[in-house]
């Protein structure tokens, strides 16, 4: 399949030469690309051009040597901080901050993985997170079945019709909960020394709404969706609202990070409360 120059020409130009030039280096370096997936903000329409990473997972043939893989995945992280999706580090307290979010993944543009680990769903290998805190900690199964369920083909194979889902069980969604807890936690402890601290907590509660709203529809959705649904549905919290607020125009906020505690933990009882588990994804 060839590029989906439609897509394309609807992203933000920001993500538009993102991609273009990652596409580029892929050709230069004659790596094997079987396949390029966009999901997340970008896919679902909801890129914030000053918040927002693009979610770009490139899919490598099997037979590709792990240097080549470790080489271009480098090359596209300096194309991150090319185009401003990554700031350089200013410090060494940046640097473990920095550190700590490529492990879990946030923050972070491109996913090079090689297609086996693709169709065997291997969630840590795909995205390049930490193992152990994704068995501990990571709803992975809740996560993956969103990823795919609201991501595009823009090159290649369409490896996504073929892609293996799990169910959606209940130690899913208490997995989301202690994880978004630890988030909140991050940012109340870093927000004196980190400027984006608050960014933390409106992760946490941006997840624990799409994993929750996930669960309810066993559908994707853009976060203004998200809130939108729990509003319908009776929990009227004005935390929800001031999310959207801070995507649109960034500010730290401890007041958002003391509250973001209860709006996590109520979302996931609400979801534990009134679903029956297991559900079979389709």
């Amino acid at each position: 399949m060839g590029i989906r120059i439609d897509l394309l020409e609807n992203l933000a130009p920001k993500a538009r030469n993102y991609i273009g030039e990652s596409i580029g280096l892929i050709i230069k370096n004659k790596i094997d690309l079987l396949s390029l997936i966009i999901f997340g903000s970008v896919a679902k329409g909801e890129y914030q051009p000053d918040l927002s990473d693009v979610d770009i997972i490139f899919v490598i043939n099997d037979k590709t040597s792990k240097k080549d893989k470790t080489y271009i995945s480098r090359e596209l992280t300096k194309l991150e901080y090319k185009h401003t999706f990554r700031k350089k580090n200013g410090s060494i307290v940046d640097t473990v901050y920095k550190r700590a979010e490529d492990m879990t993944g946030m923050y972070v543009s491109h996913f090079v993985c090689y297609r086996k680990e693709f169709h065997a769903a291997k969630f840590s290998k795909v995205f390049n997170v930490n193992l152990l805190l994704c068995k501990l900690f990571a709803p992975t199964d809740v996560v993956w079945a969103s990823v795919v369920k609201s991501a595009t083909t823009l090159w290649g194979e369409n490896l996504l019709e073929k892609a293996s889902l799990a169910e959606v069980r209940r130690s899913q969604i208490k997995k989301s909960k202690v994880m978004n807890l630890a988030l909140c936690t991050a940012a109340l402890l870093t927000y004196i020394f980190h400027p984006h601290a608050t960014k933390y907590a409106m992760e946490a509660v941006k997840w624990s709404l799409q994993t929750c709203y996930f669960s309810y529809t066993l559908e994707p959705a853009t976060t203004t969706k998200t809130v939108q649904f729990f509003l319908q549905k009776g929990y009227d919290n004005p935390l929800l609202e001031n999310l959207l607020d801070l995507r649109k125009c960034y500010r730290r906020s401890l007041r958002f990070i003391l509250k973001s505690f209860k709006v996590v933990s109520n979302l996931h009882k609400k979801t534990l409360r009134e679903n029956q588990f297991p559900k079979k994804i389709y």
